[in-house]
């Protein structure tokens, strides 16, 4: 059986950054990669499935993202923290990744699955500080869950039920099912599959 190729344009990178994102992303059967430092014209733009963005600030994360078409996922990588009114402008209509420039491949690769099934994910540090210092803000995640929850999201990482973590866990289904509300809460995620691939991001969990 035959499967559609779906199409990745890198823009916005160096050569040297652009060849590194091609090849964390090699191993992604089914997918080609194209474009890189130079400017991609409105045709690959429009048939890209996924574009990621290098940005070198977050006004040129929002020049960039302007260029998308509405709806269009993509995975914003970018060096400097991201005000509030940026954000809401680069998230705006779509689903979209925001990542340190510092992502790894496997992030990179979570990330690109996570907006082709239509889920936001961020990384904690490009929050920017709310006093106005402009200095980043890492966001304890990993600290902020009980054992417990370590316990039960790796479970749900697997895919298991409330009633399967309850089982295997010895708690009661109900138990189960708060301690899998008071993880999405903390990762600020609205699913629990956008809740893995935040987790995956962050090596709360393993693969």
């Amino acid at each position: 059986m035959l499967h559609a190729v779906k199409r990745i344009l890198l823009q916005g990178a160096s050569p040297l950054a652009s060849a590194g994102l091609a090849h964390a992303l090699r191993d992604m059967p089914g997918w080609v990669i194209g474009g890189g430092e130079a400017e991609a014209g409105d045709r690959a733009w429009a048939e890209a499935d996924v574009v990621i963005l290098f940005a070198r600030s977050a006004e040129e994360a929002v020049s960039l993202c302007g260029k998308l078409r509405p709806g269009q996922p993509a995975v914003l990588l970018i060096s400097a923290g991201l005000p509030i009114l940026a954000r809401r402008s680069i998230n705006a209509g779509r689903a979209i990744a925001l990542l340190s420039e510092r992502a790894g491949a496997a992030q990179l690769r979570a990330a690109v699955d996570a907006v082709t099934q239509g889920l936001n994910v961020s990384d904690p540090a490009l929050d920017e500080d709310p006093r106005g210092s402009g200095e980043e803000v890492r966001v304890p995640v990993a600290d902020s869950l009980s054992a417990r929850e370590r316990e039960v999201f790796e479970l749900v990482g697997k895919g298991m039920t409330n009633a399967d973590i309850g089982r295997i866990l010895g708690i009661s289904p109900n138990t189960a099912k708060f301690h899998v509300a008071q993880i999405l809460s903390k990762l600020g995620a609205a699913s629990r599959a956008e809740a893995v691939h935040v987790g995956l991001r962050l090596g709360l969990i393993g693969f």
